[in-house]
Formats: C-alpha cells, structure tokens, sequence
C-alpha cells in the first residue's frame, strides 16, 4: 500500500491501523513513485494534490478521513475483498461488554465497549462504509427488556439479530484467522464462539424501520 496522506494526524492513524493488521505500507515522495500494483491510500488534500497532477487519469485510491470505518475498505481489499456480503458481530454480555467483527471472514475489529449503544453507533457506522449485504448479530448472555428496545429500534434494516447459549463459549477457538492481530482475553474469545454459533433469531431485526442513517445519541 502507498499512503498519499498530507495530514500528519490522518497519516499516523492510518499507520497505526495498518501495523494492527500486520499489513506493509510505503509512503511515496510523489505520485510518480507509486507503483501501478499498489492500492493507494489518500486523505482529501493528497486526492486535491492528485487531480491537480495527473487530471482525472487517476490511480485506485481509497479516501481516508482518519476515522475508525473508512481505512476499512483498503484493509478489506488488502485481503482480497472488494465487496462486503456479510458483517458477523459476536457479542459477549458480562461484567465487560467484549465484541468481535468479522467481514466476510477477516477479523475486522475486536475489543471491549462501553455500552450497548456505543457498540450499535459502531454497528451502524461499519454498515453505512462497507454496505454489505447483511449483519448478523450474535449476543451471548442475558439481554434485558432496554437492551432488546435498543436493539429493535437503532440497528438498520439488514441486520438480524440472534440469542446465542454461551455455554462453553469461553474455550479457546482453533481457527487461523486473518486480519487483525490482537491478543485474545478469555471475553474476546467468548465473543469469537459465540460470533461462530448458530442461535434463536429475534424476528424484529427484519421488520426494523429505522433507514440507513447514522448513529443516535
């Protein structure tokens, strides 16, 4: 990958994110240094400095921004997917709240978050960049009666949700995945079973209203 990056925030966020994934990157002094093979990486002023130099005779490029959703295109693509078909969420409900996201089969994202909601406005914000055709939901634990609210009124229309026994969740998961490099606690693996388990479906993720919109407060 060259990253095209103007912004010294964006370009230490994108290097960052590329290390996690274990993925190689240059940064080319010019556009002319870039090789014809590699995907390149730009933020809005690189992708200015582009058109002003070569018109529109551009090169592939993926426009960053420096958030969490956009630099997942060029990883995914990194691993040889270019369209998402299917988001798999699995959530772990404990004293910590422990998720893991698989696109299409890459570890995409893995970790712990605050909240529910803070999990849904991640959900929602990955499903708006990658488009894909569908997001299964696991959730390992209980659910209560605001959690299950939450859950029908904020997720889009091409989420499903499904309940999920954790028992024996927490062992540790044989697989060989790609993507992301992390160290697995005992949550994380649990969230990674539970994301791999066949469950009961809550039937309103599909009558769901809510639009492809964005996150809520």
């Amino acid at each position: 990958m060259a990253l095209f990056i103007y912004n010294p925030r964006v370009l230490k966020y994108v290097k960052d994110v590329l290390r996690n994934y274990d993925l190689r990157f240059y940064v080319p002094r010019d556009v002319s240094k870039v090789k014809d093979s590699d995907v390149l990486i730009v933020d809005s002023e690189g992708l200015r400095i582009l058109h002003s130099t070569v018109g529109n005779n551009l090169p592939r490029y993926f426009l960053v921004n420096g958030d969490d959703a956009s630099i997942y295109r060029p990883i995914l693509n990194a691993y040889g997917i270019k369209e998402v078909k299917v988001i798999q969420v699995g959530i772990d409900v404990g004293k910590r709240l422990a998720y893991v996201v698989l696109c299409d089969g890459v570890l995409l994202r893995a970790g712990y978050a605050g909240s529910l909601r803070e999990l849904i406005n991640s959900i929602n914000l990955l499903n708006n960049y990658l488009r894909p055709s569908k997001v299964i939901i696991k959730i390992g634990g209980y659910v209560d009666e605001l959690e299950i609210h939450l859950l029908k009124n904020h997720l889009q229309r091409n989420c499903e949700v499904f309940l999920i026994d954790e028992q024996k969740s927490s062992a540790k998961s044989q697989l060989n995945l790609c993507g992301l490099k992390i160290k697995f606690t005992d949550d994380i693996h649990a969230a990674l079973n539970i994301a791999l388990r066949d469950g009961i479906k809550l039937e309103f993720a599909a009558e769901n209203p809510t639009s492809r919109a964005g996150t809520y407060t």
